[in-house]
């Protein structure tokens, strides 16, 4: 297991180098004085790779059990940074989800689904340990899904992807069927109910660009419509590094969460195909690591993060190539964002801290 957890983490950071040049080839093409921005960007980029690291390294070398013993006070610090958004957040397209660190830009629900999947691993591997009713977890969720609503307020994609992954946990955990559908009727009653929230009125355009982007191709559907042009006009062996079109101001959020577009046009199919085979591997990976997991905590802690981040890959990809209405969710390792890349990375970092953990205890 200790080769596969190399090739784990050899996969996640050629992801988050080919993410680091994407970015840079974007935001120093996008800029008309490409020479003066070129520093700025660097030093960003390697900023934020920097303190990805060390979280990185904490969360490989710090003890799981006392991150157990905490995870309540964890559950209350997301509350709090979440609430301060609402306070002191700065505002970005619209919505306000992030706090200004100077630094860099902390958003609070990213560390919100980190957290949520300990916390829910923790407290399932307790319940069946304890030989306690799988029942008595519907406390738990209704925590989760407080969460969400919190963050559903200004940031739906994030809150639907939370209420996924705790639903996806409490299945893996052998949860009672028909609570489940209760509880995915409810999710899907209160999505709508977010879809159509007062003074958001953009989702609902949102929703309807999604079905017919060329209806609107100059206003709601121009996103949709420009990053499926970009895609197209890739190929299949794409334009070239450095040769987009499309991300010179034509594309909005080309550095973010439609970056995957840019990587169709520069490199075409057969570059899109390769990324999306690490993605593929990487998650086969932490599929792997589960299923060796002798200890329950580790299995669920592991399938959590690897659904996690296969769900966030997926529900990009999908709104990129207009399969998926537009969600605000960034692609893994890949998209710009210092909390992102941060918190990916502690996922990365827990999930072989569980594997060895596990390790040593099978040699115990």
């Amino acid at each position: 297991m200790d080769r596969a957890a190399k090739i784990y983490f050899m996969i996640a950071f050629a992801l988050t180098i080919i993410g680091m040049v994407m970015v840079f080839d974007v935001k120093v093409f996008n800029n008309a004085s490409a020479d003066a921005v070129a520093l700025v960007q660097l030093r960003s980029l390697w900023a934020n790779l920097i303190i990805a690291a060390v979280t990185f390294a904490a969360a490989c070398t710090v003890r799981l059990n006392m991150l157990r013993n905490n995870v309540v006070w964890m559950l209350l610090l997301g509350f709090v940074l979440l609430a301060l958004t609402f306070v002191i957040g700065t505002t970005v397209n619209g919505s306000k989800r992030w706090i200004n660190l100077y630094f860099m830009m902390l958003q609070p629900s990213e560390l919100i689904k980190v957290i949520g999947v300990f916390y829910l691993s923790s407290i399932i591997e307790s319940k069946i340990k304890n030989g306690e009713k799988l029942k008595e977890l519907f406390f738990p969720f209704i925590i989760m899904a407080l969460y969400a609503g919190l963050i559903g307020i200004e940031d739906l994609g994030t809150a639907l992807l939370i209420f996924t992954i705790t639903f996806l946990m409490l299945f893996i955990s052998g949860y009672n069927m028909k609570v489940m559908v209760v509880i995915g009727i409810l999710g899907l009653i209160g999505f709508v109910c977010f879809v159509f929230m007062a003074g958001k009125s953009y989702r609902v355009v949102r929703m309807q660009s999604f079905v017919n982007p060329w209806a609107s191709a100059q206003k709601e559907g121009y996103q949709n419509v420009h990053s499926l042009a970009a895609i197209g006009m890739g190929g299949l062996y794409g334009k070239g590094f450095g040769n987009s079109i499309k991300k010179l101001g034509i594309l909005p959020e080309a550095h973010t969460d439609f970056i995957f577009a840019v990587i169709c046009e520069e490199f075409g199919l057969i570059g899109s195909i390769v990324l999306i085979l690490l993605y593929t591997a990487l998650l086969g990976f932490g599929v792997y690591f589960a299923r060796k997991m002798r200890n329950r905590f580790n299995f669920y802690l592991i399938s959590g993060y690897t659904l996690l981040i296969g769900m966030q890959a997926l529900i990009n990809l999908g709104v990129v190539t207009s399969s998926l209405p537009n969600k605000g969710v960034p692609l893994p390792f890949i998209s710009y964002g210092g909390t992102s890349l941060v918190v990916n990375w502690a996922m990365v970092g827990l999930v072989l801290n569980a594997v060895m953990s596990d390790k040593r205890e099978q040699i115990s």
